[in-house]
């Protein structure tokens, strides 16, 4: 790229990581980025100190990061230099993107050290994380420009490196993945007992710490999900993988992709899912606790779709289609036993 086109391309990757463009200045932003390697390379430079300097967890340390980072400038011999418009243009974005640029004694000292202040802040132990309280979602666009929607509850984990030298990413929770390409950099999704690797797709994960099945549907693309006995699945669009915690077993199935992504509206599906895990989806979206007294009905699977609009008695009614069950509300938790035992 020319200088004059460079200074183009980061004013407008600014623009995108400041929220300030339009949806047809974000589509020619994103062609240019697949046609363009170096411009690609800038965006993920861009991005990563963008990640960096809006960390909340690092506000209250940034003082004592850079005057580190000041100690080590003042111990090296100083070298002249001759700074470009188009990196004092560099600055002006910087500015704005981050208060660790202001912080700094100046221009130059910027210019010299910012690689030793990216490396600082991208070397701490405490990861960016993405918290979704409950009965909520999120959408988050990670520094490579992959989006991720986030369901109720979920925990989104990721180092300062991410897109710099890999594309780790940690979940608790479900998580609808729409991941960038880029094939020197896979995307893994790590949880806490499988993986799933990409190159550029868009998936569903589910894999909440306490739920007995871990479950990843593909929309489009291809994935491998790996477990921890060494078990390497590959998926296509319209098929899902299940991991059973408790037996470690692994099962492929088709599944309609078009449904997938359905909790993102507010929306509920159900694939052959224990109700176990179903209740806790259902205590995630109603905010409520719900008891099962019925062994039965633990070990019972279902399969559904329910849209936003229809509430807990209906979703309960329409799992209890032949009458088994019985159920009823007190203090903020439902309990659900089997219907000959008990009546109310």
């Amino acid at each position: 790229m020319e200088d004059k086109n460079s200074m183009n391309i980061e004013s407008r990757i600014a623009d995108f990581l400041a929220g300030q463009c339009s949806e047809k200045e974000r589509q020619e932003l994103q062609t240019l980025l697949e046609r363009d390697e170096e411009a690609a390379r800038l965006m993920r430079r861009m991005s990563a100190v963008w990640a960096v300097a809006s960390l909340p967890a690092f506000v209250g340390k940034e003082e004592e990061n850079l005057s580190k980072i000041k100690r080590q400038v003042a111990s090296e011999k100083p070298k002249a230099m001759r700074i470009s418009g188009r990196r004092r243009r560099m600055v002006a974005w910087l500015a704005t993107a981050a208060a660790v640029a202001l912080l700094l004694v100046s221009n130059t000292l910027w210019y010299h050290h910012s690689k030793e202040l990216t490396r600082a802040y991208m070397a701490a132990e405490t990861p960016y994380e993405i918290k979704v309280p409950a009965s909520s979602r999120t959408k988050v666009t990670l520094p490579d420009g992959s989006v991720v929607t986030l369901n109720a509850g979920s925990t989104l984990r990721y180092a300062r490196s991410f897109g710099i030298d890999n594309r780790n990413i940690w979940l608790d929770g479900e998580g609808l993945f729409e991941v960038e390409k880029d094939k020197e950099r896979p995307f893994t999704v790590h949880t806490e007992d499988v993986q799933v690797q990409v190159l550029g797709t868009v998936f569903d994960l589910c894999a909440y710490s306490g739920d007995e099945m871990v479950t990843v549907a593909l929309v489009e693309g291809c994935i491998a999900m790996k477990t921890p006995r060494g078990t390497r699945l590959e998926l296509k669009p319209d098929e899902m993988a299940s991991y059973d915690r408790r037996t470690g077993k692994v099962v492929k199935a088709r599944t309609d992709a078009r449904r997938v992504g359905d909790w993102t509206d507010g929306g509920l599906t159900f694939d052959n899912t224990p109700f176990e895990d179903i209740a806790r989806k259902l205590e995630r979206k109603f905010q409520l606790k719900i008891h099962i007294g019925s062994e039965r009905l633990k070990r019972e699977c279902f399969s559904g779709c329910f849209d936003r609009d229809q509430g807990l008695d209906d979703i309960l009614r329409e799992i209890n289609v032949d009458g088994r069950y019985t159920w009823h509300r007190k203090d903020g938790t439902i309990t659900i036993m089997d219907k000959a035992k008990h009546s109310y």
